[in-house]
């Protein structure tokens, strides 16, 4: 597809792949002084996550990332820019690529000039492979309020996308009664013209949160309009198994949790749920199997040891579970001395 070939990806189902080209693709497009397309490839971001919900396939892993967390680890306070136009910042950014301390430099400029979008985007660009970035993370908290704040007095006429990020700027932030206020409102008023399984998703995962009964009703209907529009439901599943694991019901959680795993059987926390869910109802040697994939699949998850340990332990086994009991334990340690 196009807007694939634009983020210089294949088509994939994975959102987070998606958006890791896109961070690439745009910090390259900034050292183009040649070019101002931001919106255009824009577009294509927006498409390719579209395109991706139509995609059933697992997931692959983000490649030639490398480059650009190596070149943004560098020292970027040896850098010290005098002029603070777009033009010669964009053009130290092309002496220096990734170079998170240019590109927030310009995700500055962007911001006095009011386009907040392109600011948000580039300061999410760096957070992705800069993740400790402090003055990027601070920059987009404080950007984010104020595009926000804009976006709500024209709510009823944002594009689907922008809807979506204001609403999940207001969960992000615990404010989920505010959040499921203007879900309601976008399912009343325009729900034709966004993407219903993700407003139905989000209002379930607030009214769960908010410990709402209806919030059952609003998952299945989310996984309802997902099949209604020929779409991979994973998302939409697995937001429903999460709901029904934290409610306990584990056997309504087993009947659906196969189904998921089939779409993508490398989701370790798939793997886990189901495991976790055998062992609660006491079918410890069947949650074994299932605990030991999602162990296989991230080894580095300290809970996963924990439930395995108990579930050999039922099981008298307990030579298995002090193995993977003290597994765990030199994980945690070493997580801790990292």
């Amino acid at each position: 597809m196009d807007c694939f070939a634009a983020l210089n990806i294949e088509p994939t189902v994975s959102s987070h792949t998606i958006k890791c080209a896109y961070a690439k693709a745009l910090q390259v497009l900034l050292t183009d002084l040649s070019s101002n397309h931001f919106t255009t490839l824009r577009r294509s971001y927006i498409q390719a996550l579209r395109s991706s919900r139509s995609i059933f396939e697992a997931p692959s892993s983000l490649e030639n990332t490398e480059h650009a967390q190596a070149t943004t680890t560098q020292n970027d306070n040896s850098l010290h820019l005098k002029e603070f136009t777009i033009s010669s910042l964009r053009h130290a950014l092309y002496l220096h690529p990734h170079n998170s301390f240019i590109l927030t430099e310009i995700s500055k400029f962007y911001i006095e000039i009011n386009k907040y979008r392109l600011a948000v985007d580039i300061l999410e660009s760096i957070l992705i492979f800069t993740p400790s970035h402090k003055e990027a993370r601070q920059l987009l908290i404080k950007t984010e309020h104020t595009w926000c704040l804009r976006l709500e007095k024209r709510f009823n006429t944002l594009s689907p996308e922008d809807m979506e990020y204001l609403i999940r700027h207001k969960i992000h932030n615990k404010q989920y009664s505010e959040a499921l206020t203007q879900l309601k409102r976008a399912i009343s008023s325009r729900l034709q013209g966004l993407h219903a399984p993700t407003i139905y998703r989000l209002s379930a995962e607030c009214m769960a949160t908010l410990r709402i009964d209806t919030a059952t009703n609003y998952f299945e209907k989310s996984l309802e309009h997902t099949y209604d529009l020929n779409e991979n439901p994973s998302t939409a599943l697995l937001a429903y198994i999460e709901h029904l694991f934290a409610q306990k019901h584990f056997d309504t959680l087993l009947l659906l949790i196969d189904d998921l795993i089939k779409l993508d059987p490398n989701q370790h926390r798939s793997h886990y749920l189901k495991g976790e869910s055998l062992s609660q109802i006491k079918h410890y040697k069947q949650s074994i199997t299932s605990l030991r994939y999602a162990i296989g699949l991230c080894p580095n998850k300290v809970g996963y040891y924990d439930r395995i340990a108990h579930a050999y332990r039922e099981l008298g086994h307990t030579e298995k579970a002090g193995h993977y009991a003290k597994a765990g334990s030199d994980i945690h340690m070493e997580q801790v001395d990292a």
